[in-house]
């Protein structure tokens, strides 16, 4: 059965240009031609010349470009909390609001709202990629199954002459779920523009994202407890079960009880005055007469950014699980607006020796580390609103809304330095010097040390101080109203990570957080009058026997006992699989297992009127692994898999309560297809 699966996934094109495995979601910083020296000629030609830059690399080291990866990693995955290392759990459906299994409690200096837990799936503006195609470059991936399920993700980057390209990002995401009226819909999309001059002296990256989440709260199921009782083994009876917010007749299969969209737009534009000599540069091909260009030593630029977070909840319902503060009506509109403009000046300088600055990335042999100073000065200005509508209010929103407002002064500076052949440093710090946000900072250190044949050791500092959240600073609106006078967070961490290679890694991280903000059991915002502790324990030991791969990353992290924040106490997530090539090496075949399995604990609730995990009731979640199983193949440019989700549902009892009120999904089949094309 499986070797028919097979051919037919490979039967399903047929392409006569040559790359090899795909990987939409993954940076590879190296040169591909480099280490790829098995791979056909025509691939290396197309990695040469599909190579993109990302804005953070270009303020240290001009003509940054990276290649594209074609390493098989996560084709297969849907759920965006388990990628690239993170662990985050979300309540039911894809795109629901993810709590964050391990304890992070830093964040940026100045004004932040504290609306992040639907952002995993965003497009945010440091990862946008800026191509420099010679040809134009497209990548796709499709993926569907049960649960009405459909993913699509889409790529595009074409260049208008020598100077100007252009990139669309489109991902799109609609699942109805498993369990009643769960079911979401996200789109995001962002175009990116990529101009430099003749000669190079001016360079310009622009970029536009719009980010939305359409989303159906049912708060839980109302009687999980009960799934692991006899009649309850049904799959049918449990993702039919009467949910926590029922809509306004009582019905569960009917309607929507509640629910809550997130719209987050965002505009910016950075321009380079590059400062330096004239000298001539090899054009691309060997053959290619020499080009004037200007090597920069310095640079002056500017970056003017505007953003908007919009977010409204609406229930046509009052059950118990919403606090009383309405009592006299039946329905609430809650509406949520954040406006920002920052406006950044800044002076690079680049240590690299001018035979490096000459060459863009695709010209050397190895990844050399960035060395230059970046630093300047950032005007923020901002303001916050709230407002709430119920069926007695006939009153205008605008008239309805409490605006909070704030500007800041931010004085940062970035360091990145070569100190030895084996030793870099990097440093930066960002200190609010006037403003709302007073004396808030945040400042980082980071070593990385080699000591031996391919093992070096990578310590770190981060210390700061930031000022209370947006969202737990004020809130005024139908459902909720308090002012607050919170001190600020302080929040210390030091670590160290010991790398052998670029796949086994053991990184020991403790932090120390004051005054930490949270939500309590009534979902107010409080402060902790005691420190919270953290150590974390990581390791990540790849390995392969042949033909068999074994990818394994175990966390183990403790806190206080008292803290507010609960956490598991053991993570695993574990990769296995089996890979071949057939069909005369045509094809590369591969079958995995993925595990994903976390200690149970004390699980925090969630409150989706104002999208915020608080305190729980003691209920204990977790302890349950999840088992995925697939089949993929890769044929030239294009991938395909099949992929059996959660292949251990029932197995082990059906009480499986992820966070409380809120169980796994049920057992599914997925298969997708990915694709790339360079012309």
């Amino acid at each position: 059965m499986i070797k028919y699966l097979l051919t037919f996934l490979v039967l399903f094109v047929s392409s006569e240009q040559v790359i090899a495995q795909l990987n939409i979601d993954s940076t590879f910083t190296g040169d591909s031609t480099q280490t790829r020296k098995k791979d056909k000629k025509v691939e290396r030609v197309y990695a040469i010349k599909t190579i993109y830059l990302l804005e953070d690399s270009a303020l240290f080291k001009p003509n940054h470009y990276t290649h594209i990866d074609t390493v098989l990693l996560d084709v297969d995955m849907v759920d965006q909390g388990r990628t690239s290392g993170r662990y985050l759990k979300r309540i039911n459906n894809y795109g629901s609001a993810a709590y964050n299994l391990e304890f992070s409690p830093s964040r940026s200096a100045g004004y932040s709202l504290g609306l992040q837990h639907h952002t995993a799936r965003h497009i945010k503006s440091k990862d946008l990629r800026y191509y420099n195609s010679y040809t134009p470059y497209t990548q796709f991936r499709y993926i569907q199954g049960d649960g009405e399920l459909q993913a699509l993700s889409l790529y595009h980057s074409q260049s208008f002459g020598e100077r100007t390209n252009l990139g669309i990002t489109y991902n799109s995401l609609k699942s109805s779920g498993f369990y009643l009226r769960e079911a979401n819909r996200l789109t995001n999309v962002a175009l990116q523009l990529n101009y430099a001059s003749p000669g190079g002296k001016y360079q310009a990256l622009a970029y536009a994202i719009w980010n939305t989440n359409d989303l159906n709260e049912n708060g839980g199921i109302e009687d999980l407890q009960d799934f692991n009782t006899e009649p309850y083994q049904s799959q049918l009876i449990r993702t039919s079960q009467p949910t926590s917010i029922p809509n306004r007749t009582g019905n569960n299969s009917v309607g929507a009880g509640a629910v809550y969209w997130l719209r987050n737009m965002e505009a910016g534009i950075r321009q380079f005055r590059y400062i330096g000599s004239i000298d001539s540069v090899p054009g691309p091909k060997k053959k290619s007469p020499k080009n004037a260009y200007t090597v920069p030593r310095a640079y002056l630029t500017h970056k003017l950014k505007l953003s908007q977070n919009i977010s409204k909840f609406k229930s046509d319902t009052l059950p118990a699980f919403f606090p009383a503060h309405y009592g006299y009506v039946d329905r609430y509109y809650e509406v949520l607006q954040h406006q920002e403009v920052s406006n950044q000046l800044g002076l690079g300088i680049f240590f690299n020796k001018k035979d490096i600055l000459m060459r863009d990335s695709s010209a050397i042999d190895k990844p050399y580390p960035e060395e230059g100073f970046f630093g300047g000065v950032d005007v923020k200005l901002g303001r916050t609103g709230f407002w709430g509508l119920d069926d007695l209010t006939y009153r205008e929103p605008e008239n309805l809304v409490s605006w909070w407002s704030y500007a800041n002064v931010h004085i940062f500076g970035n360091l990145n330095k070569r100190l030895t052949k084996v030793t870099h440093l990097k440093a930066n710090v960002d200190y609010v010097a006037v403003g709302s946000q007073f004396s808030d900072y945040d400042a980082n250190l980071k070593l990385s040390q080699g000591l031996w044949k391919g093992l070096s050791l990578h310590p770190y500092l981060r210390t700061q101080a930031v000022s209370p959240t947006g969202i737990s600073q004020a809130y005024s609106s139908a459902m909720a109203k308090w002012v607050t006078d919170f001190k600020k967070q302080f929040n210390n961490e030091i670590g160290a990570t010991m790398r052998y290679k670029s796949n086994n890694a053991i990184t020991l991280a403790v932090k120390r957080t004051d005054n930490f903000l949270y939500f309590d059991e009534l979902a107010q915002p409080a402060q902790s009058g005691t420190g919270l502790n953290y150590i974390q324990l990581k390791l990540r030991k790849d390995f392969h026997l042949g033909k068999f791969h074994f990818l394994n990353e175990i966390a183990w992290q403790q806190i206080n006992e008292t803290s507010p924040y609960t956490l598991p106490t053991w993570l695993v997530n574990l990769h296995y699989f089996f890979e071949t090539p057939m069909f005369e090496k045509a094809t590369t075949v591969r079958l995995g297992a993925r595990l994903f399995y976390y200690s149970e604990f004390e699980g925090q609730s969630y409150m989706p009127g104002i999208a915020q995990f608080h305190v729980g009731e003691g209920v204990m979640t977790g302890g349950y692994p999840q088992l995925d199983l697939y089949v993929e193949a890769a044929l030239k440019r294009w991938n395909g898999f099949v992929k059996y989700e959660h292949a251990n549902d029932g197995l082990l009892g059906y009480d499986y309560e992820m966070l409380p009120g809120y169980p796994m999904a049920p057992r599914a089949v997925r298969m997708g297809v990915a694709w790339r094309f360079f012309d």
